[in-house]
């Protein structure tokens, strides 16, 4: 009896999967795409593994435009979309939500409370909630901790250019390390030397797996893809698997969870009076707490620890080193950059008000559309 109870849920379970997968392949059929290069993984190599970073996705938009159909694995088919507007529309929707390889791993790394996490009305609650201390107000205050990282980081890289009498230096483990001390000390109020080394390396450990694909990855993304396993068991795993990877990712959002309550206790100990905690992104949020100003919990903000650490570690570093790697092959905007600096810092105009310098930020973020700054 039991065994036809199983079996009878199992075969309604691949029905309604087989039909929705149908549902998916009529409603983007029409959609021109390139042809795959195998069923199992479809184009995905070419697309996460590819010879030469983004080859592929520039052929296929002079190719089929803005959209186009794709397969991922086991011949699923997928769209590419590269259109501003309907990316903004379809994040903005209340039925976007991540796949289920992609949503698992972002528990995983930063924990189901982290804003990454959270879909829908939950992640808007919470974003809205942090967005305050991403204000401009608030980020001018962290002006102070940004600038001393970075003649940090002029120092080093002159020291390296004095050491190295081929004159070339690897800038990469250089940016991740400005970013990590940024984020520890303009987040938390706590310097990069003072950050448990176990936070330091697990994390880098970390950043460095995730900047890695192999096949396996992909097939194992696709299976999970495929939503044979249920939610709560995803997000279990690594609570209850075995093996390094996994104890890696257990280490991960508890070091930084501990690192995270210890800056709370310490401002909490000394006190949100003081006007040094209004320059760090955890004490500007508790102030607002105290004062019954933000809608955030001290849980809340401590959830996002492991997010700021690893988020906001190898997105500025990638996008700094892909900044600085442009700017080496095109020095009129080096000495255009220069320019603008020496004028505007003589005026004493703040960083925000400077054109070309903001324009070539916001390039290092959109490198993959192709920003018409270094076009």
């Amino acid at each position: 009896m039991l065994s036809a109870i199983v079996f009878l849920l199992l075969s309604a379970y691949l029905t309604r999967a087989l039909f929705n997968e149908a549902r998916r392949r009529r409603a983007i059929q029409h959609i021109q795409g390139p042809l795959p290069s195998s069923w199992l993984l479809g184009n995905l190599v070419e697309l996460q593994i590819p010879q030469i970073y983004g080859d592929f996705e520039s052929a296929c938009r002079k190719a089929y435009g803005l959209v186009y159909r794709f397969k991922g694995g086991f011949g699923r088919d997928r769209l590419a979309i590269s259109d501003p507007k309907a990316l903004q529309y379809i994040y903005n929707s209340a039925a976007f939500v991540n796949t289920p390889a992609y949503g698992t791993l972002i528990v995983w790394l930063l924990s189901e409370g982290g804003v990454s996490g959270k879909m829908g009305r939950e992640h808007r609650e919470l974003r809205s909630a942090l967005n305050v201390g991403f204000s401009p107000a608030a980020i001018r205050n962290y002006g102070v901790i940004f600038e001393r990282v970075a003649q940090k980081l002029v120092d080093r890289l002159a020291a390296c250019m004095d050491e190295n009498k081929h004159g070339v230096v690897d800038i990469v483990p250089l940016l991740t390390k400005a970013a990590l001390a940024s984020i520890s000390e303009a987040a938390l109020g706590v310097p990069l030397e003072e950050v448990p080394p176990e936070v330091v390396e697990t994390n880098r450990q970390i950043v460095e797996e995730s900047a890695t694909r192999r096949p396996a990855q992909l097939i194992v993304d696709e299976i999970l893809n495929l939503e044979l396993l249920p939610g709560w068991l995803l997000r279990a795993m690594p609570k209850l698997a075995i093996g390094e990877v996994f104890k890696r990712i257990r280490d991960q959002v508890r070091y930084t969870e501990r690192l995270g309550w210890q800056a709370v206790d310490s401002y909490m100990e000394r006190g949100l009076d003081d006007s040094n905690a209004l320059e760090t992104l955890y004490g500007a949020l508790l102030s607002d707490n105290k004062q019954g100003l933000g809608n955030l919990t001290v849980e809340n903000l401590v959830q996002q620890t492991s997010t700021l650490f690893i988020a906001g570690q190898e997105t500025s570093a990638i996008a700094l080193s892909w900044l600085f790697t442009e700017l080496a092959r095109k020095p009129a905007l080096q000495d255009a950059l220069r320019t603008e600096a020496l004028e505007l810092r003589a005026k004493q105009v703040p960083f925000e008000q400077y054109p070309l310098l903001n324009a070539a930020i916001k390039a290092s973020y959109m490198a993959l559309t192709k920003y018409l700054l270094f076009k």
